[in-house]
């Protein structure tokens, strides 16, 4: 029974891993030649947000087998920079750019 649990979440864990790539994978295809890809570009933050959360599971459970998510989050650090930006630090604005001007 454990096993079988075990390989379930497995299946599901590549699955996801496999909608990723497809996800990273619509940036560089256009709609018009696929009619289905654009819905993995969509779900993409959420692919992502599933594959950390089995990257947490199987540090858990199983260690190795958190390479795979590991490995394919990796892959998807620029798309998800660019989907969930951060910025710490603030920019230097000059004493000339403060100054408004009418013209």
């Amino acid at each position: 029974m454990r096993n079988i649990l075990k390989y379930t979440f497995l299946a599901i864990n590549l699955l996801l891993v496999i909608c990723l790539g497809l996800g990273m994978l619509c940036t560089k295809i256009s709609p018009e030649k696929s009619a289905f890809l654009p819905y993995f570009g969509l779900l993409f933050p959420f692919f992502a947000l599933l594959n950390f959360f089995f990257f947490l599971f199987w540090i858990y459970f199983k260690k190795w087998f958190c390479l795979i998510s590991l490995c394919m989050l990796l892959f998807a650090v620029p798309y998800i920079k660019d989907i969930f930006p951060l910025s710490i630090s603030t920019p230097h604005i000059s004493e000339k750019d403060k100054k408004i001007s009418i013209l």
